[in-house]
């Protein structure tokens, strides 16, 4: 039973470095000795953190990152510096309105932006060109921009949790006929 669950555990660890060929460093386990541009993917998971630190500016080749459960409200303008991010996930944190920053982000694909307290979605969202996955899961959100409907690469949007009316809901379904 136990090679069982050594195999189950390995095979998910493989599996989820494999997906992103990089290793996901948490902030407080770095390596001693690093190179900022050698490392892809970071994780603040849960340090309750009220501002991203600082430090995080050198890191211009992140692919994933992770600011899931914490206290943050804002994040600082460095972050739409980060050209080849791909995967952000700001879940669980204290955001009123999602940060404009976030619209540099050309290559993002997957965002999470769960269990906060959006009210609506900036209208320069349609400039995330790469955005695939939205998860909004939970939030108070009232309504969205017009420019939403341009978002061509758009997949899939989670809006559990959020209570529209059936006409709010035919008319975005009608605008995103691409999107799940």
């Amino acid at each position: 039973m136990k090679f069982l669950y050594a195999l189950i555990f390995l095979t998910a660890c493989n599996s989820s470095i494999a997906q992103n060929d990089f290793p996901i460093y948490h902030w407080e386990e770095l390596p001693v000795h690093f190179e900022a541009d050698t490392i892809y993917a970071l994780t603040f998971s849960k340090m309750k953190l009220s501002e991203v630190p600082k430090e995080l500016e050198q890191f211009k080749n992140l692919r994933h990152l992770d600011f899931s459960k914490n206290r943050l409200s804002e994040l600082p303008d460095f972050i739409g510096d980060l050209e080849f991010l791909s995967y952000l996930n700001i879940e669980k944190n204290r955001f009123e309105k999602m940060p404009f920053v976030l619209c540099q982000l050309k290559k993002l694909e997957f965002l999470s932006m769960n269990r906060n307290l959006l009210i609506t979605l900036p209208a320069c969202i349609e400039f995330m060109f790469g955005l695939a996955y939205i998860d909004l899961y939970d939030n108070p959100i009232r309504s969205f921009p017009d420019s939403f409907e341009r978002m061509r690469n758009l997949k899939k949007i989670d809006l559990r949790g959020i209570r529209f009316g059936p006409s709010f809901q035919e008319k975005w379904s009608s605008r995103l006929p691409n999107t799940e």
